[in-house]
This record gives C-alpha cells, structure tokens and sequence, in this order.
C-alpha cells in the first residue's frame, strides 16, 4: 500500500474511536477515513459527516465497500474476533483495538487468516509509543541502570469508575472479556 491512496473504515465509534481518528487526521500520507460505522444512528451520522465519510450501521455493508482499504475495529472487546474475521474475509486489512481477541485460540485463527488471504493484521497497542517507557528503555539498552530484576508501570489514570458503571459496555460482562 507504499505510496498510495489508503481507505480506512472504522468500526466502531465510542470513546477510543477519537484517538484512533485523530491518528489517521495527523498520518503523513494519503490516508483518509472514508467510511464509519456504528450501530447507534445518531453517532454515526454525526461522525460521517464530520469526517465526510459514508455512514454503516451494520459492519457487513461497510465490508463490501471498495474504498475501504483498511479496517479499524474499535468496538466492545467481545465483538473483535467477529468482525476482524469478517473483515480478513472481505480481504481488508485490520487493525484491532486491544486485546485482539477474549480468546488465545481466536487470535491465533486470526493470525492464521490473514496470513492466508493476504492481508495485514495488527493490534492497536499504545504503550510502545509511551515517552517514559522508551526513555528507560533506553538506559538498559545503554547498560546505564544495570541488569532490571523487576519492572512496574503506572500510566496516569483509572478505569475503576467506568468498569462500575454496568451502563458502561465494560462494567458488564456481555461486553468484554469476562
């Protein structure tokens, strides 16, 4: 996909949606969200037209459309291995907000389809990117803090509230991994 044109499809607009937006809004490059998709109607239309993208409500019409190059799943943890295996059927590549899948087996199939169709799979995992995690990386690269025995990270933040909230797709079961 070097060097042209990337049509990227999301599915899925809740809360992590916006970063993955706001990614694809700063990309170098052609890239451009030309399709969204969301059960909730009013979102999606919201969305769709803020972007200036086509709107979905169901993920199978999103699928089959052919300028969507790209598939960016940002949905409940419970719904990814579906619609990933899904969308690695309609020969898209995918990129799966984390964790992949709520089960090891399913993402080994995963992994396994996409090598088979010929198409790119990743995980959306941001921890790489954390500034303080490359910086001490550095420093045992550089052998400057000696030989790590134990390694804890904090980010800053909670997600206590949200998984109490059983309005919340986290604070049920139905929902994530659980």
């Amino acid at each position: 996909m070097s060097g042209e044109r990337v049509g990227v499809g999301i599915i899925g607009l809740g809360l992590i949606s916006r970063a993955h937006i706001r990614g694809y809004q700063q990309a170098e490059g052609d890239v451009r969200i030309v399709a969204v998709c969301d059960t909730n109607e009013s979102i999606c239309n919201s969305a769709a037209t803020s972007l200036g993208a086509r709107r979905y409500l169901r993920h199978s019409d999103l699928l089959r459309d052919p300028e969507v190059q790209v598939v960016d799943i940002t949905l409940p943890h419970n719904l990814h291995y579906q619609v990933a295996k899904d969308a690695i059927h309609a020969h898209k590549h995918v990129i799966v907000e984390k964790p992949m899948t709520a089960k090891a087996k399913e993402g080994f199939e995963l992994i396994q389809l996409s090598k088979s169709a010929g198409v790119k799979l990743t995980v959306a995992e941001n921890t790489p990117f954390v500034v303080a995690y490359r910086e001490v990386e550095k420093l045992i690269r550089q052998q400057i803090i000696g030989t790590p025995r134990l390694i804890r990270t904090l980010i800053y933040g909670s997600e206590v509230e949200r998984l109490r909230d059983v309005s919340n797709w986290k604070g049920r079961t139905a929902g994530s991994c659980g």
